[in-house]
């Protein structure tokens, strides 16, 4: 019952953090019974009491197994790592109002970085060929929010290929009289994605921003563009007037948009501020079961020899770069 109220006023708007247990407490005293109840069904989980306690992967003990659907929507279990960012009430939440069905048992953490280090590449390539992930980032003003996707997140290469793909389709059904059409190239494609997505915000103010449909400019990541505040991460908006945006060193981000607002999601800035610092980033895969992060299948970039000179001058700017550190 107190998640389906959870629900309601998450659909109905903004909900501040913790006015929802206030308003669930006082109707649990008014008909009785309520707070023991839910006392006996809490008991055993890990429940942070504020945004600086983590929140890792539960145990056996009581109350931390996953209700199965369609019965409950409860807190999801959580593999492959711990939570800086995110609170028990943030993951029951976010789980029920997601633009995703069915909804997720299993959170697996495939990027965190506290524990990988501030690497964008580290994270562009626990990305890659993953459906339904959660992007979560807690900023220099102790805001945080999310990008959500169920579509895969595909780098220039990877839309190229898929182009070259959808162009050969299309030439053997013309050669079968039957007419196939294409996706743009990704000359004209700076954004892709299905439009099953969302921005969340998540603190000081829980709202799940689902696509307005003006536009479909939905996903983005670009790594090697010569114009470099256009290099990054980002979802709605335009080149330059992202929803969001976090740039190709994960250290900074940027909310923009025309009158303080992005088309593509009607959000707001999520941030504290239009420009901020990263301080926290994660990403999670929400599935119905375990899922490994990515091997490491290549060399980095920062590595490579022919480019030791441009690190060098990125290092003077204090870039620290976790590919050549090693496991120590």
């Amino acid at each position: 019952l107190k998640l389906q109220f959870l629900y309601l006023i998450g659909e109905a708007g903004p909900v501040p953090p913790g006015a929802a247990n206030m308003v669930w407490g006082f109707i649990s005293k008014m008909f009785g019974g309520g707070k023991d109840k839910e006392n006996e069904e809490t008991k055993g989980e890990d429940v942070a009491p504020d945004r600086t306690d983590e929140v890792g992967e539960p145990g056996e003990e009581e109350g931390s197994q996953v209700v199965a659907q369609p019965k409950s929507h409860a807190k999801p279990k959580l593999t492959g790592g711990t939570s800086r960012i995110l609170t028990v009430g943030d993951l029951i939440w976010m789980n029920l109002t997601l633009p995703l069905v069915p909804r997720a048992t299993t959170w697996s953490a495939v990027f965190l970085s506290h524990r990988d280090g501030k690497s964008f590449s580290k994270m562009v390539h626990s990305l890659k060929r993953m459906k339904n992930t959660l992007i979560l980032v807690r900023d220099d003003g102790g805001h945080v929010f999310g990008l959500f996707s169920a579509d895969e997140w595909k780098d220039p290469a990877d839309l190229e290929e898929e182009y070259k793909r959808e162009k050969a389709r299309a030439q053997r059904e013309a050669r079968m009289g039957r007419r196939y059409d294409t996706k743009k190239s990704t000359a004209d494609a700076n954004f892709y994605g299905d439009g099953n997505c969302a921005l969340v915000g998540i603190s000081p103010v829980q709202r799940v921003y689902r696509p307005t449909k003006i536009n479909e400019n939905y996903q983005y990541l670009q790594t090697s563009y010569p114009q470099a505040d256009l290099n990054g991460l980002a979802m709605g908006g335009l080149p330059g007037l992202f929803g969001v945006h976090l740039d190709c060193y994960l250290d900074e981000g940027k909310f923009r948009g025309a009158g303080g607002k992005c088309m593509t999601f009607n959000n707001p800035c999520l941030a504290h501020s239009e420009d901020f610092k990263v301080e926290e980033c994660e990403v999670w895969v929400l599935s119905d079961k375990a899922v490994s992060a990515n091997e490491d299948d290549g060399e980095s970039i920062l590595a490579q020899k022919d480019i030791k000179a441009d690190k060098e001058i990125l290092e003077l700017h204090g870039k620290k770069f976790y590919a050549d550190m090693g496991d120590d």
